[in-house]
């Protein structure tokens, strides 16, 4: 379904040039921007460049400039980082470079990186459908993963109304 929906961020969004492209890799992932080569383009909804630098690759959309992914390779060793650590250094990142805001709603570990799954919090809602991963690797707690293929396909702006009934309420009616 993620592969085939169309993003509403991306269709008022205007076109970026490849430079423009490559300078937010460079910012936001602080990779070296003489060191950044396109690879190829993707197309389909969310048409990107596909950029490669020594020990990684990044990918942005053609239409508004977001980051899709990043991937630094490294290789890990003993961990020194705990997951409540991760956490921390992913939500800084977040607020650096993001005016939304993010709640953590889960995280696994593979291959010594802990990969924490953000969802869009909207006022009191969680729009779990709009969620960026960001993963830390535990030997450096460096940022070496950015996924937000789903927040790009998902996000829109919201106008959620009030729930009818309190959580308390709703508690009353669940079985224990």
């Amino acid at each position: 379904y993620i592969g085939t929906k169309k993003s509403k961020m991306l269709e008022e969004a205007e076109n970026v040039s490849e430079d423009a492209a490559k300078q937010t890799v460079s910012d936001m992932f602080g990779v070296d921007l003489q060191g950044i080569e396109l690879e190829s383009y993707e197309g389909g909804n969310i048409a990107c460049y596909h950029f490669t630098f020594e020990g990684g690759s990044a990918a942005v959309t053609q239409k508004g400039g977001y980051p899709v992914y990043f991937r630094r390779y490294t290789e890990q060793s003993e961990p020194l980082y705990t997951y409540e650590q991760a956490v921390s250094r992913a939500q800084k990142y977040l607020s650096k470079h993001s005016a939304d805001t993010f709640v953590p709603t889960y995280y696994y570990t593979d291959n010594g990186v802990c990969v924490i799954n953000f969802a869009h919090k909207n006022a009191a809602t969680v729009c779990y459908t709009d969620l960026i991963k960001i993963g830390i690797d535990l030997s450096t707690g460096d940022m070496v993963l950015y996924e937000g293929r789903g927040y790009i396909t998902n996000h829109t702006e919201r106008t959620l109304p009030t729930p009818q009934n309190s959580a308390e309420a709703a508690q009353k009616v669940v079985s224990d």
